[in-house]
């Protein structure tokens, strides 16, 4: 349900970098690992195929994250060793992984960056 003042987000406590799109929040975390919560419609919580939005945050498929960043129906992560992941909607190519599927509810590696 909505809220009108700041609520806690379940099991985050190290956060470093968090970034919000249209339905979806994510959180790169003190450990390297990312969280993502809100709506799975296009495969943006990153947390593999399927469709179920998430109340709570769900363990994206990535490591050594040091930033992260959502947009309206998907999210890329970028990792301490300079690779970057996007994961969720790809209608227009906007994954960057070379690949022709519309959604990818996992993380792909971005093209050309290590």
């Amino acid at each position: 349900s909505d809220s009108a003042s700041p609520v806690d987000v379940v099991g985050i406590t190290n956060a470093v970098a968090i970034a919000a799109g249209d339905n979806v929040t994510c959180a790169a975390l003190a450990d390297g690992s990312a969280r993502c919560w809100g709506s799975d419609t296009t495969g943006q919580l990153g947390d593999g195929p399927g469709i179920a939005d998430a109340s709570v945050p769900v363990v994206v498929g990535v490591t050594g994250v040091v930033d992260i960043q959502a947009a309206a129906e998907h999210a890329c992560a970028l990792s301490s060793n300079g690779s970057i992941s996007c994961w969720g909607a790809n209608n227009s190519h906007q994954l960057g992984a070379g690949i022709d599927d519309a959604v990818s509810g996992e993380p792909r590696a971005v093209v050309g960056f290590r």
